[in-house]
């Protein structure tokens, strides 16, 4: 067995070999995770040994998979090396989100490492499970563009019925309109802002008054 505690795993990366392409020693790897402590682990650890995978060879934690300090699984992949393959009982297991999962797939095939997902029967050593990996890649990319293209509608829209990007402006219709009748009447600029922090209490520059009146002729 390669079981190590986690300060040995760390010793081994920096002393191991520079073959990274050796899988003499390659071995079933496990992962699990509940998301509470009132949550039990024993269906993902049966169904992982039943898989093959030896009891020491598992890692788990309880936490949810919104949080990133996920210790068990950052162990586990500290533990993992080439020819390994990382058994888990659902993809979610091991990633937040979609985007999360497709980085982590990466990693482990950059590294020589096969994933397997007993839920969804998926194996990235297969030619199936690497097409429905490059599926998954797919939705998420067209699943971005729509977020895109729908926040740069829905932003069009907006401005089209008069909406300004940014802040609200401190300058309210009623008080730009106060404002104007001021610079009907002479008033400088300057003297507007002053006005208008007396009356309402906001604090404005010159500038914001000669971008919200118009100059009388």
């Amino acid at each position: 067995m390669r079981r190590l505690d986690f300060e040995h795993m760390l010793m081994k990366q920096c002393f191991m070999s520079d073959d990274k392409n050796s899988v003499s020693d390659a071995q079933l790897v496990g992962y699990a995770r509940v998301s509470t402590d009132d949550q039990s682990l024993d269906l993902q650890m049966d169904a992982l040994q039943k898989a093959g995978v030896h009891p020491d060879q598992i890692w788990h934690d309880k936490a949810s998979g919104a949080r990133g300090n996920r210790i068990g699984l950052q162990r586990v992949f500290v533990y993992l090396e080439p020819g390994d393959t990382l058994i888990v009982w659902r993809l979610d297991r091991i990633a937040r989100s979609i985007t999360d999962l497709l980085n982590r797939l990466k990693e482990l095939d950059d590294r020589g490492v096969k994933l397997v997902s007993l839920t969804e029967n998926i194996d990235t050593a297969s030619a199936s499970g690497r097409f429905l990996i490059h599926v998954m890649a797919a939705v998420a990319e067209f699943e971005r563009q729509l977020v895109s293209e729908r926040t740069k509608a829905g932003m069009a829209a907006r401005i089209a019925r008069g909406y300004r990007p940014g802040p609200e402006p401190k300058l309210k219709p009623h008080m730009a309109e106060w404002a104007q009748k001021l610079r009907d009447k002479g008033h400088t600029a300057k003297q507007i802002v002053e006005k208008v922090k007396e009356r309402y209490g906001v604090e404005i520059t010159p500038r914001t008054i000669y971008l919200r009146t118009k100059r009388t002729q």
